[in-house]
């Protein structure tokens, strides 16, 4: 085989040699490799950057030059950070909150239910959406008129998604963990929220945190 030949195959495997001899933590700026003029083997030169006959030294750069920059990166939505917009907190209670979407629903004289956000510890209710299109519900709401005075039904309604925040596959169930009166969620605890095409957040009990609850949005 040729020198030149030779010196093409120990370049490539001299990558590999590049890569343990930085680990090893030289204080030089370029590595030197002795390289055999018959076999092409490769080798460390000794300390003193010597190699032995019958060897040609071949001196190799650590570092090469740097890189052209990047493309930056896609900024996040205006009010946010991380490509996810501002927070849209839930707004008071209403009688009329399937028209006014994102408010608190409560019904006339406060029965069957009574909706607000649960209070310290606890974040208040909230939503907004990623860059992707993912809407993301987050803190713990509290219904203060739940217990059966309205009989049974499937979810009472917490508070209605405006258009462009409402789920883009139909009707949707997730788990939720409920919250205790001592101010704390119990992982052991959970129930269902369901989320209509209306915008309709229904939940099946009284306390419930939405941390966590992601889905797509129609538009």
């Amino acid at each position: 085989m040729s020198w030149g030949k030779t010196a093409f195959l120990g370049l490539l495997i001299a990558v590999g040699l590049t890569a343990y001899a930085i680990g090893a933590g030289g204080s030089s700026k370029n590595l030197v490799l002795c390289a055999g003029k018959k076999s092409g083997a490769l080798s460390l030169a000794t300390h003193k950057g010597k190699c032995a006959k019958g060897e040609k030294k071949l001196t190799i750069a650590k570092e090469g030059p740097q890189g052209v920059p990047g493309p930056q990166g896609v900024p996040g939505t205006p009010g946010g950070t991380g490509g996810i917009e501002a927070r849209h907190l839930v707004s008071p209670k209403t009688t009329a909150c399937a028209v006014d979407a994102g408010s608190f629903c409560v019904t006339e004289n406060e029965t069957c239910w009574n909706d607000e956000n649960a209070g310290p510890p606890f974040a208040p209710v909230s939503f907004r959406k990623d860059t992707d299109g993912f809407v993301h519900l987050e803190g713990t709401y509290r219904n203060t008129n739940a217990e059966g005075a309205c009989g049974e039904i499937d979810t009472w309604p917490v508070f209605y998604l405006p258009n462009g925040f409402r789920p883009a596959l139909g009707t949707l169930k997730f788990l939720a963990l409920n919250c205790s009166d001592e101010g704390a969620v119990d992982p052991t605890w959970v129930t269902w929220v369901k989320i209509e095409p209306n915008g309709r957040v229904g939940a099946y009990d009284s306390c419930v945190d939405f941390d966590g609850i992601v889905f797509h949005a129609d538009a």
